[in-house]
């Protein structure tokens, strides 16, 4: 800092009109003696600083005094006492101690000779030390932050609150081409600066008005966005500043956002295509579902047909081959249900026919209804039903979660293992806990993330019939009713689910 700005802050102080910094600043008004050095004069201010605050100014050796201000106090003594008549002499500063040492004072020094005779010369000096420090590290820190900002991407503007410039960052100078225009020294009056960027808008109006509405509102945080004639958008954004509740200036930032946009357009044609992608394959899903659900329903139809005939009674073997047929239609049609439910789940067409339902007793007559197909497998199927109150859901869905996979704990358990269906109620989350555990075939873990996924199988699955649908649809039903599905496995040991459904309804058929 120049010494010249710190001998204005100093002189500053007597000012009367100076704000109250001045009273807490040490100062003393000393005699002038006569004759006296740069070193004496030091000494008498110090010495007489210190009988307001014993010890705090001790007596320097003659070499602390800093050798570039001894010569200026030197040179102001000299012109003092060859120039007659009342006299009051500019601020001197000078540093008493070294830098590096544990003592040093900066003294702000003027020399007075009163008019009246009687008055005689005398010496007003002022510890201008904390002052001096607290500026140096003030405008350490504002050089600081003004290089983090000129190294900053977008452009930076701050004014004060009259509109005068603070910070023009390189940013802003680039990305408005305001090179012209440099250097702007701070306290520029920067109309002429958004005259300079706004003739790069498309639209070439002048935003003054617009940057006066602000600060005349000081709407915090308000942006737009500029079109610019290159074919460039830029972000606008205003900031008032503020030092606590005193209103201080203003921030304006801009941010070339056209590459943003550009991508996101991109992402949205992308979007778009796979929107269409999808509407034809549930399109497709759909018809293709209805083909093969007729010639299914007439297999099927057949089947019982040929089974129930009394007149013409099939042979053992006949029949064996007829129930072939009639469970792989069925089979195919469970596939099919599969297929068209994943598709009204991902167009968000699935419409829940919601009532009150009792969790327990669905669950009690869910795995009594598993049970032989469980004792086919040779897999003890058992139920643990807590008490609760009942929920807002819809039965027949939440059943065909149930069923898929209570359906897969049974065919993914050996002759001789153990599958199980329990239920839980959390008051305190008002959650019910559903949670199916078979001590199963288990899941390789670096599989069981994409397991929910359409037609993923688990790699140790492949001797047992599957679509890779049923957790897909289950997945989806649950999160329908605003509940979570949880998967953890063991490979070798077994598989749990665990499906959370809230107690109250979740309102997600509007999405």
């Amino acid at each position: 800092m120049p010494d010249d700005a710190y001998a204005d802050d100093l002189a500053a102080l007597y000012d009367p009109s100076t704000p109250p910094l001045r009273v807490d600043a040490r100062q003393t008004l000393i005699p002038l003696r006569p004759r006296s050095s740069a070193y004496d004069l030091c000494a008498d201010v110090l010495a007489a600083l210190d009988r307001a605050e014993p010890g705090s100014y001790p007596p320097p050796a003659e070499n602390e005094v800093h050798p570039l201000d001894a010569p200026a106090l030197t040179a102001a003594l000299k012109r003092f006492s060859e120039e007659p008549g009342p006299l009051g002499s500019e601020t001197v500063v000078v540093r008493i101690g070294h830098p590096s040492g544990a003592r040093r004072v900066i003294l702000g020094i003027t020399l007075h000779r009163s008019g009246n005779p009687s008055g005689g010369e005398f010496v007003r000096a002022i510890d201008g030390t904390d002052l001096y420090e607290t500026r140096a590290r003030y405008t350490a820190e504002t050089t600081r932050l003004a290089q983090l900002i000129d190294a900053l991407e977008d452009g930076v503007m701050l004014t004060d609150g009259n509109y005068r410039l603070w910070l023009l960052n390189t940013a802003l100078v680039d990305l408005g081409h305001l090179q012209d225009l440099c250097p702007l020294k701070r306290g520029t009056d920067i109309h002429h600066v958004e005259r300079g960027l706004a003739q790069l808008l498309r639209d070439p109006a002048d935003p003054r008005v617009r940057s006066a509405d602000e600060i005349t509102e000081r709407r915090a945080a308000t942006s737009e966005r500029l079109s610019l004639a290159d074919g460039r958008t830029v972000r606008r954004t205003y900031v008032p500043l503020y030092s606590g509740d005193v209103y201080i200036g203003n921030l304006w930032l801009f941010r070339d956002i056209t590459e943003q946009l550009q991508a996101l357009e991109v992402l949205h044609e992308r979007n778009r295509g796979l929107a269409e992608l999808a509407d034809e394959r549930a399109r497709f899903t759909a018809a293709v579902s209805h083909d093969l659900r007729t010639p299914l329903t007439t297999i099927s139809s057949f089947c019982e047909l040929l089974i129930s005939d009394e007149e013409t009674p099939l042979t053992e073997e006949q029949r064996l081959y007829v129930g072939v047929v009639a469970k792989s239609a069925g089979r195919m049609r469970r596939i099919i249900d599969d297929l068209l439910m994943i598709t009204r789940l991902e167009a968000r067409a699935v419409v829940l026919d919601r009532a009150e339902v009792d969790v327990p007793e669905l669950c009690a007559t869910t795995v009594a209804e598993l049970t032989p197909m469980a004792a086919a497998a040779q897999v003890e199927l058992r139920c643990d039903a807590g008490a609760g109150p009942p929920i807002s859901a819809d039965r027949y869905r939440l059943r065909q979660v149930l069923d898929n996979l209570l359906g897969n704990a049974i065919k993914y358990t050996p002759a001789g293992g153990e599958a199980s269906l329990s239920c839980l109620y959390d008051e305190s989350a008002h959650l019910w806990s559903l949670t199916v555990t078979d001590t199963g075939i288990g899941i390789p873990e670096d599989q069981q993330a994409g397991l929910f996924d359409q037609f993923r199988r688990a790699s140790n699955a492949g001797g047992i019939q599957g679509s890779g649908l049923g957790l897909s649809v289950a997945r989806g039903l649950v999160e329908r009713h605003g509940g979570t599905v949880a998967l953890s496995s063991t490979e070798g040991a077994g598989t749990t689910v665990t499906v959370t459904l809230p107690l109250a309804p979740v309102e997600l058929d509007k999405d």
